[in-house]
Parts: structure tokens; sequence; C-alpha cells
């Protein structure tokens, strides 16, 4: 079986997918497949994402027949996933060389821990190059910081960073992570958030009580570039207003 499962959606990032993939086909760790979700782009990122794994067997793109977001081109990834711990790449972000080896070290030394995650650094276009994002502390009872964000109001909760996991500033980067396949059995990125669906997912699985845990390492390279200045905002409000009704009412408690 294979070990780990990385999967790359990517919608029109012909500029940066190469540098992607290649982060993950040059991992220290080689007990990985590679599955790159072509989201219907319109530019060439199939053609670069093809070119860019064809000599490597452990790669392969998928097209998703729809545009229908990035929740939905990591929910195929998943169902296709042969591994058994899935990390996530977003195409314009790098892997640290040692990402999947370092982690898996940690995963089988804790064998109780469902899912990891870690820091990041910027770089790009930005002054923010390679400054260390703040983490989570990992003796922090996220299931009760949860909780009492339920007991908040939509108002309040916007006024603080969407993460709201450590008094409203921790976060939990998406391409940090790693966690144990079986857990989408239960929890499935949620298709109508056209943003921050990551949030949601952290939330299901820190409700439904999976061993989560952070470490203050950094794990892969967060690319700041012009084109995700947010014309992502709306989107981003719409998501936030949605998670934190979920928030509000429980449901991430639910059964």
């Amino acid at each position: 079986m294979t070990e780990v499962t990385v999967i790359i959606p990517a919608y029109n990032s012909e500029k940066y997918i190469e540098e992607a993939i290649e982060s993950v086909l040059k991992q220290t760790f080689n007990d990985f497949e590679l599955i790159v979700v072509n989201d219907c782009s319109t530019d060439k990122t199939k053609e670069l994402a093809i070119l860019a794994i064809k000599n490597d067997p452990r790669g392969f793109v998928i097209d998703v027949s729809e545009n229908k977001g990035k929740a939905n081109a990591l929910n195929i990834g998943i169902q296709q996933a042969k591994g058994k711990f899935i990390c996530i790449l977003d195409a314009d972000d790098i892997f640290f060389p040692d990402k999947l080896e370092q982690q898996i070290k940690f995963m089988e030394e804790h064998p109780d821990v469902e899912m990891l995650y870690g820091g990041t650094k910027c770089f790009g276009d930005s002054d923010e190059e390679y400054k260390q994002r703040e983490i989570l502390d990992s003796s922090e009872d996220l299931k009760e910081n949860l909780r009492k964000a339920g007991e908040k109001t939509i108002e309040e909760l916007n006024s603080q960073h969407h993460g709201i996991l450590n008094k409203g500033e921790g976060i939990i980067a998406a391409c940090s992570v790693m966690i144990k396949k079986n857990i989408f059995s239960v929890c499935k990125f949620d298709e109508n958030l056209r943003n921050i669906e990551d949030y949601d997912m952290w939330y299901q699985i820190i409700g439904k009580g999976f061993k989560v845990h952070g470490i203050k390492k950094p794990f892969y390279y967060y690319r700041i570039h012009n084109n995700q200045k947010s014309s992502n905002s709306e989107k981003r409000q719409i998501a936030k207003n949605i998670i934190f009704n979920k928030i509000i009412t429980g449901e991430y408690f639910k059964n």
C-alpha cells in the first residue's frame, strides 16, 4: 500500500504548477503518489502538469468535468487516493524537501495522532518573505476553543481571524498538514464553500474528536503573489458566514 498521497488541486496555475510538482517529486521520502486534479483550467496547467510528471510513475493527472471549486477537486482526489496518509499542496506553493519524511517519522512515533500540522514560510511578492507564521501551541485544547467560539455572535467571530482556534490568531495551514485517510470516511470538504474550505474541514475533524497535533516547525513555502489579492474577499466573507453559522449552531459536534 502506498504510504502517502499528495493532492494538488489546480486551476489556471500554469505559472507555478511545474515548481509545485517538482517539490513533491524531489522529496527525500519516496513512497508516495501524486495526484494533480485539473479543475477545468483554461490555460496550459494540464499540459505542463503532464510534462512535469511524465517520467515519474508516481504521478498522474485527473481531469474534472466541471469547475466546482477547490473543495470538489480535493474530494475527487481523496476518492482516488491509495495512500494511508493525505497531504495537500496548493499549485502555487512548494513543499520543503523533507516535508513528507519528517511528518511520516512523527506519525510513526505517535500512532495516536490522526492529523499533524506545522508552520509555513512566506516568499514571493511581499515584504513578508520567509516570515514564520504563527502556529497554534500543541497543548491548546482545540475542541474546547471551538465549543467556546459557538457562544459568540457572527459579528464577534468576524472581528477575529477566521481560524478562531487560538484566540482568533492561530492558523492551520492546509499545505502543512498530514492526515490519516480514514478520517475522510466521516469528513468531507464542503463543496458549497468557494474559499477557506480547509477551515471547515479542520473544524469537522476537531468536532468529531480526532486527535490533532501541531508542531512549531515549518513544512512548506507559501507563495505571496498579486493574483491572490483578494479578488477572493467576497467569496471569503460568504464562506466565513457559512462556517460561523455552523460553529454557532454546533454543527461540527453533531454525529
